[in-house]
């Protein structure tokens, strides 16, 4: 009897079919109610719009007899060409964040591949002299007519800077 009972529960398929049928609709729903909402609440524009640049940047740093560091110079090593009014300097060792990096001559607007800046020294972002060992200096991507930003590089001082 036993036997029989398995036979018939394994051949019973009865009401497999309208339960599959009822997931597929709901999950078409939601999908479809999703995609809606995203074009009629706009959320895809603001995605695209501030997508960070893709670049590399080398740094170098300057000492003076001391074994502080007096200046670092930034180089766009390679990689997307970025508006000079998107990049800026900050970090524990720049006097103020927010100073805008290659905004000097020479980049017409954009900087790409081999455009150098200094931060210190004569470059219009200022090192802060009283940087301890470990100070970083960053170089910040602000998206132009957006509030997002996005770090694209970071560099510590040597463990010569403010050593006395």
């Amino acid at each position: 009897m036993r036997l029989s009972n398995i036979r018939k529960l394994v051949s019973d398929d009865e009401a497999v079919s309208p339960v599959i049928g009822v997931i597929l609709m709901v999950a078409i729903t939601v999908i479809l109610a999703a995609v809606i909402g995203t074009f009629v609440l706009g959320l895809g524009d603001d995605v695209t719009d501030s997508t960070a640049p893709t670049a590399d940047f080398d740094f170098e740093s300057e000492t003076n007899s001391e074994g502080e560091v007096t200046e670092v110079t930034v180089t766009h090593a390679g990689g997307d060409t970025i508006s000079e009014s998107e990049l800026s300097a900050a970090g524990s060792a720049v006097e103020a964040d927010g100073d805008n990096l290659f905004d000097g001559e020479g980049t017409e607007g954009d900087v790409t591949a081999g455009t150098d800046d200094s931060i210190g020294g004569d470059g219009n972002v200022d090192l802060d002299t009283d940087a301890d060992d470990g100070s970083t200096v960053q170089v910040v991507w602000n998206a132009d007519g957006a509030d997002s930003s996005q770090t694209l590089a970071t560099y510590e001082l040597p463990a010569e800077a403010g050593e006395e």
